[in-house]
C-alpha cells in the first residue's frame, strides 16, 4: 500500500512483534484479508492481492478474478454487510439509481449511479461474501 499520492509508502507507527496479516476494506466492495503472513525485506513489508485467489484468505468466495491473470475487490456490497445479495439491489442501488457522487451504489466508482453498477457489478457477485473473520 502506498500513500495518496501513488508512491510514497505508507508507515506502521507501532512495531510489528507477530506475524502481520493485511485487511483492505472498501466502501462497496468486499473486506479482504491476505492469505499469509507479510514477510519483511529491507525494512519493507509487501504482498501482491492481484496474483490469484490463493492470496486472499477464504479464497474465491469473497475476492474474483477482474481482468485476465488479475484479480481484485467483488464490488456490490451497498448496505456494508460484506455479503451481495438482493438487499443491496433493494436497499440501496434502487434508492441512489440516477444520483451522482460518492456513493455506495456506485459499484464502478466513476461517481454515477446507473444500470451499468447493477449489471456488470452488482449482479454478476450476488452471492459472494466476504471472508474476513
Amino acid at each position: 500500500m502506498v500513500g495518496l499520492d501513488g508512491v510514497t509508502p505508507l508507515r506502521l507507527i507501532y512495531p510489528v512483534t507477530e506475524h502481520l496479516f493485511v485487511v483492505i476494506t472498501h466502501r462497496n466492495h468486499l473486506d479482504i484479508m491476505s492469505a499469509n503472513p507479510l514477510v519483511i525485506s529491507g525494512g519493507t513489508y509487501s504482498y501482491d492481492f492481484t496474483t490469484g485467489e490463493i492470496k486472499v484468505y477464504g479464497g474465491l468466495q469473497g475476492y474474483k478474478e477482474i481482468a485476465q491473470g488479475t484479480w481484485g475487490m467483488a464490488a456490490g456490497d451497498g448496505d456494508t454487510n460484506n455479503l451481495i445479495n438482493i438487499d443491496d439491489k433493494n436497499n440501496s442501488w434502487i434508492i441512489q439509481t440516477g444520483l451522482n457522487g460518492y456513493l455506495t451504489s456506485d459499484f464502478n466508482l466513476d461517481c454515477n449511479v446507473e444500470n451499468k453498477d447493477k449489471n456488470d457489478y452488482l449482479l454478476p457477485n450476488t452471492g459472494k461474501e466476504s471472508q474476513v473473520p
